[in-house]
């Protein structure tokens, strides 16, 4: 059995999410909603809280250990406090409101946000845990690293960021939310790169929907959901390796975790298919091959275009 990481808690927690959204057909985002839904992906919302809760902020395998990739508290030493910070309070606010889970209103509010009466409180059993709000570590969160960006985390954060501002009751924490979103995102960074200029229509849509549209620092909506389009027009007619390659770009430098990668995004139709291409590095100069036996699911194109009809961003007749 693979491990669990934050990686596939991210997809979990936010294609339950997305479920239970969708309950009946119903278009409802409140979060009335949310917590009258009887499906059970409810229960993966909450279960995913509780097993932060349970394990002081650290992904457990089944075997006690803990796993690879799992941290989820903010002074965890392997990466970004602010990172984890977002992954923290997203999975436990989603799954406090969907079971109307006191347990996990309480990490929420009074642990990790710490507006508990008798705060500061030392709550997340961890050696180096400062007990202090989360919102104070996400001014960093990592997404602007330039040439050392890392787009797993980009992505996790991102789902993060989706669903804190949509949920969120308290109109100031709220804004704090959407205006985080946007300076933890929007370039250019200290290497020229900019996630808001991608055309990516899986950010894009999420940078629409859940970003402050008077923020000086974004961009204008209509131009955002305009390139997402013409992108999304422009992809793969299907999910195999025809031998596309981005080798005739040139190299603008060398990411730890993307190796040799260009100054400007890659054409969609000339990157390599892969099963959930908004995953990996727009960036990335590599030739895939031919390969007729590898079919990749259509997930990428889909997830992005229903998020656009969903949204209003795309009309019904296209």
């Amino acid at each position: 059995m693979k491990p669990v990481n934050k990686d596939s808690e991210c997809v979990m927690s936010f294609s339950a999410l997305v479920t239970r959204r969708l309950d009946n057909g119903s278009l409802d985002t409140s979060v009335e909603k949310l917590e009258e839904s009887a499906l059970p992906q409810g229960d993966v919302l909450v279960a995913i809280g509780h097993h932060l809760v349970d394990h002081a902020y650290w992904i457990t395998d089944q075997d006690g250990n803990p796993t690879s990739y799992g941290s989820v508290n903010a002074m965890s030493m392997d990466e970004i406090p602010g990172f984890n910070a977002v992954l923290a309070l997203g999975w436990t606010r989603l799954g406090a409101l969907a079971g109307d889970d006191p347990v996990l209103a309480h990490a929420y509010f009074d642990c990790l946000l710490q507006r508990s009466p008798d705060a500061p409180v030392s709550c997340i059993d961890q050696p180096y845990e400062d007990p202090r709000p989360y919102t104070d570590w996400m001014s960093e969160v990592g997404l602007l690293l330039g040439c050392q960006n890392s787009y797993d985390n980009i992505n996790m954060a991102l789902l993060a960021f989706f669903n804190l501002p949509w949920f969120e009751e308290d109109p100031d924490l709220r804004a704090f939310y959407r205006h985080s979103l946007v300076a933890n995102t929007r370039g250019p960074d200290l290497d020229g790169y900019d996630l808001w200029a991608e055309s990516d229509p899986h950010f894009n849509y999420m940078f629409v929907a859940m970003a402050d549209p008077d923020d000086p620092a974004a961009r204008p909506a209509a131009d955002l959901v305009r390139e997402a389009a013409c992108t999304l027009k422009r992809f793969p007619a299907d999910k195999v390796r025809h031998g596309q390659t981005t080798m005739n770009q040139p190299e603008h430098c060398v990411s730890k975790r993307h190796g040799s990668i260009t100054a400007t995004p890659n054409p969609i139709e000339d990157r390599c298919v892969r099963q959930f291409v908004w995953w990996s590095s727009p960036y990335e100069r590599y030739d895939c091959g031919s390969d007729a036996t590898y079919i990749a699911p259509g997930q990428d194109y889909l997830l992005p275009y229903w998020m656009g009809r969903y949204f209003g961003f795309i009309d019904p007749s296209w």
